[in-house]
């Protein structure tokens, strides 16, 4: 096979800059990019956690007042007199004047304070040592509350707030789980009153020293539950990315932004959503913590926190209130993406400019390669272009161009030469030839002589 001479194209100035300084710029922005990325990303997990942690405190604030008037307004009753008056009287008799008057005043007070506070209490009732129900008023229509003064013997013996707030200190609210009341004037579906009850420890007022009886309030959940809605959607809309979950004590989901469904309803219908099977990542790490709270983990792109609710005085009944963020969805995630794009298209800009300085700047050189390319193709040099002017390139030219002059001169003196030489040779030749069959001396030179006149076109010449 025939060997092939592979001719490369030849390169100009600017191309051969261009090829060492452009990948140098796009790879010094590509690096200066990425540096820059890492460390907004850095820092911006840093404030994003920050930013967390104010958010978190601040929704858990709001939920927890609601949640500790209600242990307040609790304790606060369990400590009224005529309540204590009135478990005097349960102890000592079970009929007579001083019982009448005392429950007569204790179900006014229930009435009056269900009467102001009728979005948030739906029941109240003082429950004897036996579990038996004394003095009884409900609002479960949410219109006018109603008395019961019947005493209805051992009616609640079993339920766990009563058990629990017979042997709990003086002072000290216990909460039950959340349970669901039908409205008896509408027993339609949407109208199940959410609520759950809470107990504390009543004494006579002539011995603090034992636990006559207990008095329950059924505590409606739903201004509890709205709020942590109304909380979820603030944040929902001010960031994407923001969840608000909100948990009741035994792992029940009752609000959660990021879905559509209406969690309360379905907790009625029996059909409840766990939040161990809806989060199984952030479940297990909830209960690796125990009761404890969890602030501000990272797993992958979540960063969440988990909060305790306590709806009673002892901690014991703890709902949970979870904050979690998608960071792939927040501004200060998306800074940083932006930051890296940006630095490259500067990088690629800049090597556009480069690109079109270089050409200006050694635009001469290209007429050098024109003069030199002419020069070879004709064999002459072309006069000096109109544009080149005294700086360095403009000196360059002209020098290349006095190189070029000076060159031609001496291929012309050196024809000139090769020209008269090869004349020379040629006379000589023919003097030699023609003389050579002369033996005459005389005849000899004057042969010579005559071939060199008319060879030379000399007027004279002699030896």
């Amino acid at each position: 096979m025939a060997n092939q001479t592979r001719r490369s194209t030849p390169r100009s100035m600017r191309s051969r800059v261009l090829r060492f300084v452009i990948p140098l710029v796009i790879g010094v922005f590509i690096l200066t990019g990425l540096l820059l990325f890492f460390a907004l990303r850095a820092n911006n997990n840093q404030l994003r956690v920050e930013q967390h942690g104010i958010e978190r405190d601040a929704v858990l604030a709001q939920l927890s007042d609601a949640a500790q008037t209600v242990i307040d307004d609790v304790r606060v009753f369990g400590a009224n007199r005529t309540l204590r008056e009135f478990a005097r009287d349960t102890l000592l008799s079970v009929s007579g004047s001083s019982l009448d008057s005392s429950q007569t005043r204790l179900l006014g007070e229930f009435t009056s304070f269900l009467e102001q506070h009728s979005d948030r209490y739906i029941a109240m009732r003082y429950v004897t040592f036996n579990g038996s129900v004394w003095s009884e008023v409900t609002n479960y229509d949410n219109m006018t509350p109603l008395a019961d003064s019947r005493v209805r013997l051992n009616e609640l013996e079993a339920d766990p707030t009563v058990l629990r707030g017979l042997t709990a200190d003086l002072g000290t609210v216990i909460a039950g789980d959340l349970e669901f009341l039908r409205n008896p004037n509408s027993p339609v579906l949407d109208r199940l009153v959410p609520f759950f009850r809470v107990t504390t420890p009543v004494s006579s007022d002539s011995d603090t020293t034992n636990i006559a009886g207990v008095l329950q309030v059924e505590v409606r959940a739903e201004p509890i539950i709205a709020r942590a809605r109304q909380i979820a959607a603030q944040y929902t809309q001010e960031e994407a990315g923001h969840t608000v979950i909100l948990v009741d004590n035994i792992g029940r989901i009752l609000v959660d932004s990021g879905q559509t469904t209406d969690f309360v309803r379905e907790l009625a219908l029996d059909r409840p959503f766990t939040f161990a099977n809806a989060y199984p990542g952030i479940a297990q790490t909830v209960s690796s913590a125990g009761g404890a709270d969890v602030l501000s983990i990272t797993e992958g792109d979540l960063l969440y926190s988990a909060l305790s609710l306590p709806v009673s005085s002892t901690g014991d009944t703890v709902w949970r209130l979870l904050l979690v963020e998608d960071t792939r969805l927040t501004h200060t995630e998306n800074l940083s993406t932006i930051v890296l794009v940006g630095t490259i298209a500067i990088g690629v800009a800049l090597s556009i400019g480069i690109n079109a300085v270089l050409g200006r700047a050694l635009k001469s050189f290209g007429s050098v390669t024109q003069i030199a390319q002419t020069y070879i193709a004709q064999g002459k040099p072309l006069p000096a272009p109109a544009d080149i002017g005294d700086d360095d390139i403009g000196q360059l030219i002209r020098a290349f161009q006095a190189l070029s002059t000076q060159v031609d001169t001496l291929k012309g003196d050196l024809a000139r030469q090769h020209e008269r030489y090869t004349r020379s040779i040629d006379i000589a030749g023919r003097i030699s030839r023609e003389t050579a069959a002369l033996y005459d001396v005389d005849a000899l030179l004057n042969r010579a002589i005559g071939l060199i006149v008319n060879a030379y076109g000399f007027y004279h010449a002699q030896v």
